[in-house]
């Protein structure tokens, strides 16, 4: 389904682009980082730039548009806030990464009303829970609370990915689907992020087992969670994550197109400007460079 939806985005682009990109000779332009593209300008694979409205229209079909993240970059959670914008006129729940469901009933008072923005972050505990400033995220929660959208914690608690970690699936909790796998193109990956995790310790398969139980429990119930709150409110989700549960169709909307067969899956991944873009990490991009700590 990824695939039809790329396929899908790339024609309703490729006649936006014809008045929108053009240069003189009718083609599309594509863009010097260096030299031409602001932070947080969205892009498609070709690295054609495009405005909010535009990528809008181009996933007005999608149920699920996963936008990815680098945590601390404070672009990237601009970015994210300019798409909730531009989707608002649908209404969609915003469903995050960084709060677990049993901070629900904070994120249901917000969107009531009762906790403004500025209580938020100690409502939810925001940086004991999360670590990374809420100031980095409130652009998001500005515009959640504008458009009166309602907000979803998308995560496990902690104990669950302990207990999952040690015991394996019998931990899950009922809300929780079964674990799914990640996509076999994705282990050669995961093994380098596990082995570099290691600090100091020795790797071994037992460990790397560990680790993909808990990258699977992240992605599966994270899945699960959007396809309930879209089915339950029936509305689309927008899915903020970190880039790593996003790119490539691996992660989450690998999941997706499992747990809700036939969905449109959109997945909208930060570029840092080094590399060219790789048109197999994502259905579009924005450009954020890197920031200096």
């Amino acid at each position: 389904m990824l695939g039809a939806m790329r396929l899908l985005a790339s024609l309703l682009l490729s006649a936006l682009f014809l008045t929108a990109c053009a240069g003189p000779g009718g083609t599309a332009r594509q863009l010097d980082p260096a030299a031409e593209l602001e932070p947080g300008t969205l892009l498609t694979p070709a690295s054609e730039a495009l405005g909010p409205d535009q990528l809008a229209a181009a996933v007005a079909d999608a149920r699920y548009v996963l936008v990815g993240e680098g945590h601390d970059s404070a672009c990237d959670h601009r970015v994210q806030a300019a798409i909730v914008r531009a989707l608002s006129d649908r209404a969609p729940v915003v469903g995050l990464e960084m709060v677990s469901t049993e901070r629900q009933d904070v994120l249901d008072r917000f969107h009531a009303g009762e906790v403004t923005v500025e209580e938020l972050d100690g409502a939810l505990g925001w940086e004991k829970k999360w670590g990374v400033p809420f100031a980095l995220y409130r652009p998001i929660f500005d515009e959640a609370a504008a458009a009166q959208l309602p907000v979803a914690a998308l995560n496990v608690p902690a104990e669950v990915v302990r207990q999952v970690s040690r015991e394996g699936e019998s931990a899950l909790p009922p809300e929780v689907p079964a674990l799914l796998p990640p996509p076999p193109e994705q282990e050669e990956m995961l093994r380098t992020a596990y082995e570099s995790h290691a600090h100091g310790a020795q790797p071994s398969e037992e460990g790397f087992a560990r680790f993909l139980r808990v990258q699977s429990l992240w992605d599966t119930a994270m899945a699960g969670a959007a396809k309930t709150w879209s089915r339950r409110l029936d509305r689309p989700v927008v899915v903020l994550a970190g880039a790593g549960h996003v790119s490539h169709g691996w992660g989450i909307g690998h999941r997706l197109a499992q747990l809700d067969p036939g969905a449109g899956i959109v997945e909208v991944v930060p570029w840092r400007g080094a590399e060219a873009i790789d048109p197999a990490a994502g259905d579009f991009f924005f450009y954020c460079p890197r920031e200096e700590r």
